[in-house]
């Protein structure tokens, strides 16, 4: 074997090694499962899917059992068992709650961190604006209420379905009045569960 050729055997089989791809060669040790990549928490809207992924090195092929808290789930139907999808997800204890996966190969088994599933609902909103009848000059309060649910929400007015510039926030303010401000009124909430729209507030200004 010439120098030449035998340094290029020497750099194939040191890639090998370190991409882990000879150890076959060597005679690989027995080993349970290790997991190496645990299944992470998911945030998903209601009505959407959510997938859960683990992977892990060790001996021989592996089977998967995952686990709602305690409740195995039975196996999916094809499809790769190192992922657990679900779905439509929605906000009950059907779905909320934490999931893991027990990896098992023929010299044993680990099962992984426990990944928290979390269901996001559209705003629910909790008091509507009011309509009014005012005098022109007067000051015209709109409000809207929502169920605290943990995320931020953006808030949107219209009037006659068109945005007002820089009314985003849940109150609106009305000061002063003019009969030509007199319409519709109405606010989009949007958080990361999807959007919601309050009733109209019909605002007449004499």
């Amino acid at each position: 074997m010439s120098i030449g050729l035998g340094c290029r055997v020497i750099k194939f089989v040191a890639a090998l090694l370190r991409f882990g791809f000879c150890l076959p060669l060597f005679g690989q040790t027995p080993s349970r499962p290790r997991i190496i990549v645990q299944p992470k928490r998911q945030i998903v809207p209601a009505g959407e899917f959510a997938e859960f992924e683990v992977v892990a090195t060790g001996s021989d092929s592996f089977q998967y059992a995952w686990y709602h808290f305690d409740h195995q789930i039975g196996p999916q139907e094809g499809g790769d068992q190192r992922v657990l999808r679900l779905g439509p997800v929605s906000r009950t204890h059907d779905w909320l709650g934490f999931y893991s996966v027990v990896v098992q190969n023929g010299f044993g088994a680990r099962r992984s961190f426990a990944a928290r599933l979390v269901v996001v609902d559209p705003p629910q909103i909790m008091l509507q604006p009011a309509s009014s009848n005012v005098l022109a000059g007067r000051t015209v309060r709109l409000a809207v209420r929502t169920a605290f649910d943990g995320f931020p929400k953006t808030f949107q007015w219209y009037r006659n379905e068109e945005p007002i510039d820089g009314a985003a926030r849940r109150t609106l303010w009305l000061r002063r009045i003019q009969p030509e401000q007199a319409g519709t009124y109405k606010v989009v909430i949007q958080n990361f569960g999807g959007t919601t729209t309050s009733d109209s507030a019909i605002v007449q200004v004499e």
